[in-house]
């Protein structure tokens, strides 16, 4: 078997100090290229209607999700281990998680969610996330907005695994 990659949590310390401050709602044409300069990753695309990002990250799989609809930057996601295929044994996708979750703690403090999703409320509203997806591990910054979403669905005591469209 290869060796599996997990980014350093140096280095995604290094992305949470320049993504975090971002002040909410933010106008994806000047913020995004702004931030995907300052992270050393590659953007095409026009950032106000679809943006395409490769991550500079030590992973076999670089390309980040920024979603900007509307014009308005809501969320930027990349994967932080390498992904396995589907059926593939994700047993070190379990170890890097818990592995980083640990030492994310320590950074940052109590998280909060479920097994396979902890995330940390962002100073700007915002929030971040830390998702065991089985096959790799994913981090995940969203907006006020989306993260207000989010805590509106938990007071009202909506399941995070709900699928929208599908009655419970």
């Amino acid at each position: 078997m290869e060796e599996f990659s997990v980014t350093p949590v140096e280095r995604l310390l290094e992305i949470y100090d320049i993504i975090a401050p971002t002040q909410w709602p933010a106008q994806a044409a000047t913020v995004v290229p702004d931030l995907i300069a300052r992270l050393g990753w590659t953007m095409t695309g026009d950032p106000s209607i679809d943006v395409d990002v490769e991550t500079n990250l030590p992973v076999n799989f670089r390309i980040a999700l920024v979603q900007t609809p509307k014009g308005q930057l809501t969320e930027i996601s990349f994967g932080v281990t390498d992904m396995f295929p589907e059926g593939a044994d994700t047993a070190p996708v379990d170890v890097a998680y818990k592995s980083l979750l640990k030492r994310l703690r320590q950074a940052f403090g109590p998280s909060a969610g479920r097994k396979d999703s902890q995330w940390w409320d962002l100073p700007t509203g915002g929030r971040l996330h830390l998702k065991n997806l089985s096959c790799s591990v994913d981090m995940q910054f969203m907006s006020r907005w989306f993260a207000d979403v989010e805590r509106a669905e938990a007071r009202f005591g909506i399941s995070p695994n709900r699928v929208l469209g599908q009655d419970e």
